[in-house]
């Protein structure tokens, strides 16, 4: 992520959290330049998540440097968006742009593609936010779905491999599915997993007779199709190239 500044002007900004896996290195590349951290209380920008539901949430930006903060409203919804929100606002404030117009360009961001995508099918709210997955992102989306969806609600949570981990995939995989057990505690949901990765990490935990496991697409797609019922929330979250952000509503 540091070589990101090799092509930085001489007198530009580096930008970059204030608390992040490999901190130093990143600090080591930036120290020429002049920098602006986001994130915490501590950094330059945050973003605080006021409020929030699946169909939006509110923010509010610190800029701690300039003692002022404002609030806006936005589609997007997620703790980690308000961080999302404080680094766009670093990157703005250092163009010159005033904060004012930051706010007002945030509130009219909308997400591309599948990412977190909601629509209603036949009673059934669809969640689709299969574009790209990491650990991190999982389990922030996860977050999100935990916390906006009545734990009385009939759920269903569809996974597929997180891919280009390196040698820790499957305790990543591990990860996930411990977050879920902690996360969802309370929840009615049912949990289907496609890929081998997930697989051997629900065998690792043995957990493999608490959820359903698929290898295929087109299996999980009529397995779907058959499970779900009017009022079900269902999610669906997996690196881009499992094909998850490919499944249609029904």
């Amino acid at each position: 992520k540091s070589a990101i500044y090799s092509a930085l002007a001489p007198n530009g900004t580096a930008i970059y959290p204030f608390e992040c896996a490999g901190k130093s290195i990143i600090e080591k590349a930036a120290q020429k330049f002049v920098q602006s951290t986001f994130g915490n209380r501590n950094a330059d920008v945050t973003g605080e998540y006021l409020a929030g539901s699946l169909n939006g949430s509110k923010v509010r930006l610190h800029f701690n440097n300039l003692n002022r903060s404002i609030e806006f409203a936005w589609e997007l919804t997620g703790k980690h968006q308000a961080e999302n929100a404080a680094a766009a606002a670093a990157a703005a404030l250092a163009l010159g742009i005033d904060i004012e117009v930051i706010a007002q360009g945030l509130s009219r961001t909308t997400l591309p593609g599948k990412r977190m995508n909601s629509v209603i099918v036949n009673g059934t709210t669809w969640i689709n936010d299969a574009y790209n997955a990491n650990p991190h992102s999982m389990q922030s989306s996860l977050q999100c779905i935990a916390e906006n969806v009545p734990q009385d609600q009939d759920l269903l949570l569809i996974l597929g491999d997180m891919l280009e981990l390196g040698n820790d995939e499957i305790a990543y995989h591990e990860d996930v599915l411990n977050f879920i057990k902690k996360a969802f505690k309370l929840h009615r949901y049912t949990l289907f997993l496609l890929g081998k990765r997930f697989g051997e990490a629900a065998a690792n935990l043995q957990i493999t007779e608490s959820c359903r496991l698929f290898d295929d697409l087109s299996n999980l797609q009529d397995a779907v199709k058959t499970f779900r019922t009017p009022g079900m929330t269902i999610f669906l979250k997996s690196s881009n190239s499992v094909g998850l952000s490919k499944v249609e509503p029904c």
